[in-house]
């Protein structure tokens, strides 16, 4: 699911990749899928262009903008499947994406999966799983943690790489349990932070961290990692 606003020049740069990888997903995993992109009011021709050109995507278009938050609760109302992905409109994902998140949640106990992302440009690392420890005196959970080499082939194997919360901009969620949580349809906590949303997952493993590792590639070490998204940015 990719909420959008005004970013037609984004989604026909990056959607291609997600249709894509959802295609391989079928292929690979024999899963089905919906695709659904939430237009949050532009005043583009983004619903034109998904209407006409994208005829995997289901378009629900909201009235008036009402920011990110609101059309993320849209959109996961829309959707009919256990597992929902989330997307922001400036990122593109590699072919195997789905194909590595989506195994996490045959552990009943998972409640959302987070990412590796890489900038566009130089491709360096911008986001993994995420930590947290005091920082001048106060709590932060903005530190990242990436894995590779030997040394983490069995974490990687046994789903152990924990992550402290899932980044709703590149994050697939248990849409069950976050209904339960009232994240898109109880007006009183709707999908509205990243970390609110996750830490009220209680009782559950809130987060996994996953990488391209996951199916056993090769790490050389002039590339020892592969690029799960690469982003124009991080937000």
């Amino acid at each position: 699911m990719i909420p959008t606003w005004n970013g037609l020049s984004l989604l026909q740069e990056n959607l291609p990749s997600v249709v894509a990888a959802l295609e391989h997903f079928r292929r690979v995993l024999e899963g089905s899928y919906e695709l659904i992109i939430v237009d949050d009011g532009s005043e583009d021709a983004t619903a034109k262009w998904v209407e006409e050109e994208c005829a995997q995507a289901r378009l629900i278009r909201r009235s008036r903008n009402g920011g990110f938050s609101r059309a993320c609760n849209t959109g996961i109302g829309g959707c009919r499947g256990r597992v929902v992905a989330l997307l922001n409109n400036d990122l593109r994902v590699e072919p195997d994406y789905f194909v590595h998140l989506y195994p996490h949640f045959e552990n009943d106990r998972v409640f959302a999966v987070t990412a590796r992302v890489f900038e566009w440009d130089p491709p360096i690392f911008a986001s993994g799983g995420r930590v947290g420890r005091f920082r001048r005196g106060f709590w932060s959970m903005d530190f990242n943690y990436d894995v590779e080499g030997n040394s983490s082939s069995a974490w990687i194997e046994q789903r152990r790489l924990l992550s402290a919360y899932a980044i709703g901009g590149f994050a697939c969620y248990d849409r069950f349990k976050l209904n339960s949580l009232g994240g898109s349809t109880n007006s009183s906590h709707r999908f509205s932070g990243k970390i609110a949303i996750s830490h009220t997952a209680v009782g559950s493993e809130v987060g996994r961290f996953t990488t391209n590792q996951e199916a056993g590639l090769a790490i050389e070490s002039a590339q020892p990692s592969i690029p799960t998204i690469r982003g124009i940015s991080s937000k």
